[in-house]
């Protein structure tokens, strides 16, 4: 090889001369290689995935030539398909490289093709790996891989899980999230900031939920830190409440020194229906009438049992849960489990007698098929037991059950408190509200058989007057009519009797049995006693009372026993004109409760008046109230002549004997603190005399036979002289008999008016 000097000798025949010397020289080489291309360059290749270029290689020499191949660094994600070749002159070979990055960065390295007795020749490889180098088995992460769930429940979490690992050498944060749900609020907040503006046409935008589909790393929700070579568990849940199907786009950005991107975008599809099932009839009636000639005594038969078949309607398999509101239905069986479409017999029984209350109802229920969702279903819905569907089968089951029964309107009688040795009477409805005939019977309940032989009052009331012996129950209340029939919808009145033994309270228990129906109990209690009364008083004092005027005062009336009783006023014998009424003229006074009757009075005349009323309470005597007052008006005296004067010396005379001025003594109640009135000044007034005053002595003109009063003897200190004038008109004596004087005239005057 390289360069090569040879001698050369040349010898001419015939020619005896020295061989001619050439030198030969050349330069001496192994084969030549031509490759094309001279350099290999991937590009941007997805990481984790083999990657091919060939490389074209031909011996350009006219010797073979024998290739070792190679690549420089250890550890190289570049590869060569054939680590040795032979190439005839002429010949050419296709060398494939393979490229197989596990990091997203450029990698570059030479392939040597090693020639023997040829040297070596390089050839760059150059190349950058993109993706991502989270791997799974399942399917290929860096392109957007569509994870298709199927069909899958409603209101119950479905989960795809697989496995990753991490290929690169590099550790790497992973962190998931829902990139529907960030677009559809990424839209909602342009929407609200008005950067999208609608165009007039454009049809009302509807932003995906994105709340379907979330992802678990180990159970978590939280960015999770996957080392290298390392594996992890992702769980892809997806729960919706609504039929139909969502597709979401869920996101995984990692993490690892300096960078930060999203290195897998996932679409994951699932279709989410509900569990139904169809019926072979929309619901179920039962019918129970009560046969009283039938056999059994009109006992309900057994075997009151229907079918109905019920069909899935779903693409998935059920697991079913039936069952029935309660008695009186029950249903067979009470688990089935149905293949997609397949069908199911039920068993449906009806048990009329299943209260034993023998009263007629009609029972509404339903026949529920519930879905077994397991414990996946979340959350749990509040329709339904837990670990069910909220969606049901349901059917409607309907038992009408007729017992002859009947309406008795009142089941308590309370007689109250009678008078001893009376009686009352009670009327109660009683009707059939059945569509069956009732017949039925009264009776009397007695636990003991020889209890009607004793007493069966409950207690004695403590009172004055006689006490009656304990009665036996039918001595006691009575009911009529003991038996009696009613056709469907028919009513009549029964009627209870007490009977008031006096002074005992009984208490009872009657029943009412029906014919093939159930029996009816009315209690009964009730009391006999005597009327007890009070008044808080039987005279009112209204005082001085304006004569024209009504003044009020009340009147109480307790009643202190155990009968209630009616009272009335009767205020007619109160004569005319002084008027007396009472407010409420009449009632009814409970036990222990008490009346206040408001006593109206008007006395009518300028006089003291007093008048009576009675208040007749049941069957008593009357009981006469008295009222009293004194009738006064306002008057003024004037000091003039009276028309009259002679018929005013008449009424001036009888206000003398009703004052009490003279014969007798004085009336101390009218003139008591008074000075004493004198027969001059009675006088006086009679006779409109004149008086005079001359010389400090008075000369008085009285009456015939009336001496004159001795005149005192002088004093050396006497008071001052007071005209017989100014006497007269102070004088409280002269305006006292004045006033009644006045009262007199008006006396008359209205008993006159009350005559006319």
């Amino acid at each position: 090889l390289e360069k090569v000097q040879l001698p050369m000798w040349f010898k001419i025949v015939g020619h005896e001369d020295t061989p001619l010397e050439i030198q030969c020289v050349a330069n001496g080489i192994g084969p030549r290689l031509i490759l094309n291309p001279p350099s290999v360059k991937w590009g941007d290749i997805d990481v984790l995935k083999h990657s091919e270029r060939t490389l074209k290689v031909t011996n350009d020499s006219l010797i073979p030539a024998e290739i070792q191949t190679l690549v420089m660094k250890r550890g190289s994600r570049f590869r060569v398909n054939v680590p040795a070749l032979s190439l005839a002159p002429g010949e050419v070979a296709n060398l494939k490289l393979d490229a197989f990055l596990d990091d997203t960065q450029p990698f570059k390295d030479d392939l040597v093709l090693v020639v023997t007795e040829g040297g070596q020749v390089k050839v760059p490889l150059a190349a950058r790996g993109t993706g991502t180098t989270v791997w799974t088995d399942q399917f290929d992460l860096s392109t957007q891989p569509r994870v298709d769930i199927g069909q899958q429940f409603s209101s119950r979490s479905c989960k795809r899980t697989f496995t990753i690992r991490n290929r690169g050498p590099k550790s790497q944060t992973l962190t998931w999230f829902n990139g529907t749900a960030q677009e559809a609020a990424y839209r909602a907040k342009q929407l609200a900031e008005g950067k999208k503006k609608k165009q007039p046409g454009d049809a009302e935008e509807k932003l995906p939920q994105g709340d379907t589909f979330k992802v678990l790393v180990n159970g978590s929700a939280e960015p999770y830190l996957l080392e290298p070579d390392a594996t992890a568990t992702v769980d892809v849940i997806g729960y919706c409440k609504k039929p139909g199907s969502v597709t979401e786009k869920l996101c995984c950005r990692s993490k690892m020194d300096k960078e930060n991107r999203i290195i897998i975008e996932m679409h994951v599809t699932a279709e989410f229906v509900e569990p139904a099932v169809e019926f072979s009839a929309p619901g179920l009636g039962f019918l129970f009438n009560y046969d009283a000639s039938g056999d059994g005594a009109g006992a309900p038969d057994e075997g009151y049992a229907q079918q109905i078949t019920v069909t899935s309607a779903c693409p998935l398999p059920l697991q079913c849960s039936i069952r029935s509101s309660g008695l009186p239905f029950t249903v067979e069986p009470s688990d089935a489990d149905l293949a997609p479409y397949a069908s199911r017999v039920l068993d449906v029984h009806f048990d009329p007698a299943y209260q034993g209350t023998k009263l007629s109802e009609e029972v509404r229920q339903q026949l529920s098929v519930l879905f077994n969702m397991g414990a996946q279903i979340e959350p749990k819905n509040e329709k339904a037991p837990p670990g069910f569907h909220p969606k049901k089968g349901v059917v409607e089951l309907t038992g009408q059950i007729n017992y002859p029964n009947l309406k008795i309107d009142r089941s308590e009688l309370k007689f109250g408190a009678v008078l001893n040795d009376t009686t009352r009477r009670i009327k109660v409805r009683c009707t059939n509200t059945s569509t069956i005939d009732a017949s039925f019977g009264w009776s009397f309940v007695v636990t003991d058989p020889d209890a009607k032989k004793r007493p069966s009052s409950s207690g004695t009331s403590v009172q004055s007057g006689r006490v009656d012996p304990p009665q036996p129950i039918n001595a006691v209340f009575d009911i009529l009519p003991t038996r009696s029939f009613l056709a469907p919808g028919e009513s009549e009145d029964v009627e209870f009797v007490f009977y008031g033994h006096a002074n005992h309270k009984y208490k009872a228990v009657a029943q009412c049995e029906v014919q093939g129906g159930p029996d009816y109990v009315v209690r009964l209690e009730g009391e006999a006693s005597s009327i007890q009364y009070k008044f808080d008083r039987t005279s009112l004092d209204l005082g001085n009372i304006l004569y024209d005027k009504f003044a009020e005062d009340e009147l109480i009336l307790h009643n202190t026993g155990k009968v209630k009783y009616e009272w009335s006023v009767r205020t007619s014998d109160v004569p005319r004109p002084t008027i007396v009424t009472c407010v409420p003229p009449s009632g009814v006074v409970q036990p222990g409760e008490k009346v206040r009757i408001l006593c109206q009075f008007l006395p009518g005349m300028p006089t003291q008046v007093s008048a009576s009323f009675t208040v007749h309470v049941a069957h008593f005597d009357p009981q006469s109230v008295v009222v009293a007052g004194k009738g006064i008006f306002p008057h003024v005296a004037v000091d003039l002549p009276r028309l009259d004067p002679a018929t005013y010396a008449r009424f001036l005379v009888a206000a003398q004997a009703e004052l009490g001025f003279f014969g007798g003594g004085m009336d101390t109640a009218r003139t008591e603190g008074m000075p004493s009135a004198t027969t001059r000044t009675m006088a006086t007034d009679y006779d409109q005399a004149r008086l005079t005053t001359a010389g400090g002595e008075t000369s008085y003109s009285g009456a015939a036979g009336t001496a004159a009063p001795r005149t005192a003897p002088p004093r050396t200190a006497r008071p001052p002289t007071v005209s017989m004038e100014m006497f007269v008109q102070t004088n409280p004596y002269v305006r006292q008999l004045r006033a009644e004087g006045d009262c007199q005239c008006m006396r008359e005057y209205i008993l006159e008016q009350v005559r006319e």
